[in-house]
């Protein structure tokens, strides 16, 4: 695991969480509510700790 993401981890875990819980929310709403000050570093990031995108994720999720 890379330093920023073992940094990052209780944000990329809640995000996660609101991505599933809150499928209403836009990425960007997510983004800001953890503290990410764009979507698009969000969702970069996000990419980097899960391997897909938030919008990817939440898809994977929702159909499991």
């Amino acid at each position: 695991m890379k330093i920023h993401h073992r940094f990052f981890s209780p944000r990329f875990e809640k995000s996660a969480a609101l991505l599933i819980a809150h499928p209403h929310l836009s990425i960007a709403e997510i983004a800001s509510m953890t503290g990410f000050s764009s979507q698009r570093y969000f969702s970069t990031s996000f990419k980097g700790w899960k391997g897909i995108s938030p919008s990817e994720y939440r898809e994977k999720m929702q159909s499991e």
